[in-house]
């Protein structure tokens, strides 16, 4: 878990650091100068976007921005909404396909997945009543050790 929040946490400062806002151009001589935008680096866009970065593979993670409390999908799925900051994770499954479509809106990004191998264990052979069991008795056991 701690794992997790040190890539969410790296992913954010990433994120932050693509989404800086560009240095204005210095006006020319003849031009009367404007006072630049007021720009909060850390407020949601205000107008429609989405940007993305992270670990496009099977099994990974990106982080996104977008419009505060935005409606966001995956393939096609809605998977959330960004939080009132505009951010949100997403998430790709072990067996998610070659590419992956982010969309919020009308924007639609699409993205390759990189494929992964994932060491697999399987312990095969253990009794059904092990596996999922209904005898009352054990059900009762299982429930007064998760509280």
């Amino acid at each position: 878990m701690r794992a997790l929040a040190g890539l969410a946490a790296l992913l954010l400062v990433a994120c932050a650091a693509a989404e800086a806002p560009a240095q204005p151009e210095a006006p020319a001589a003849t031009q009367v100068a404007e006072a630049p935008p007021v720009v909060t680096p850390n407020a949601p866009p205000t107008t429609p976007s989405l940007r993305c970065a992270g670990a496009f593979t099977q099994g990974g993670i990106a982080l996104c921005r977008t419009m505060a409390n935005a409606a966001v999908s995956l393939d096609g799925a809605e998977i959330g909404r960004a939080d009132a900051d505009g951010w949100i994770i997403v998430g790709f499954t072990r067996e998610h396909g070659a590419t992956a479509t982010i969309a919020t809106g009308s924007i639609l990004q699409s993205y390759d997945i990189a494929p992964r191998a994932f060491d697999i264990q399987r312990v095969d052979g253990l009794p059904q009543q092990t596996v999922t069991p209904n005898d009352p008795a054990v059900l009762a056991r299982i429930q007064r050790g998760a509280r």
